[in-house]
């Protein structure tokens, strides 16, 4: 990752935010989309106080909604679907909905 800022700043001196997305992942192939801001994007007075600043990284993952437990492993292309992300979210939906009922009686 060190290495795309590296020479994203040969290519852009006012580089300001970086973001990584993966955007696929396969077993030994991952995709990651690369997003870049620009410190001429900014307004004046915000860049100002960023001008000297270096940029700043961001790598973002989705997490499913099921995932309680930051422990556990997870597909990463929970969001494609699938019968396994099927599965665990009606797993998760009914975990849910016995403890809703639990708490009535």
């Amino acid at each position: 990752m060190r290495e795309i800022v590296t020479d994203l700043k040969k290519i852009y001196s006012n580089l300001y935010d970086l973001n990584l997305v993966v955007y696929k992942a396969k077993y030994k192939l991952t995709i990651i989309e690369v997003q870049y801001y620009l410190k001429s994007s900014l307004e004046k007075d915000y860049l100002e106080d960023v001008r000297n600043n270096d940029p700043m990284l961001h790598c973002k993952v989705a997490i499913p909604p099921y995932l309680t437990n930051n422990q556990h492993k997870f597909d990463i292309n929970w969001q494609l679907g699938g019968i396994r992300y099927q599965w665990q979210l009606l797993w998760w939906r009914l975990k849910g909905r016995s403890k809703r009922v639990l708490r009535l009686h």
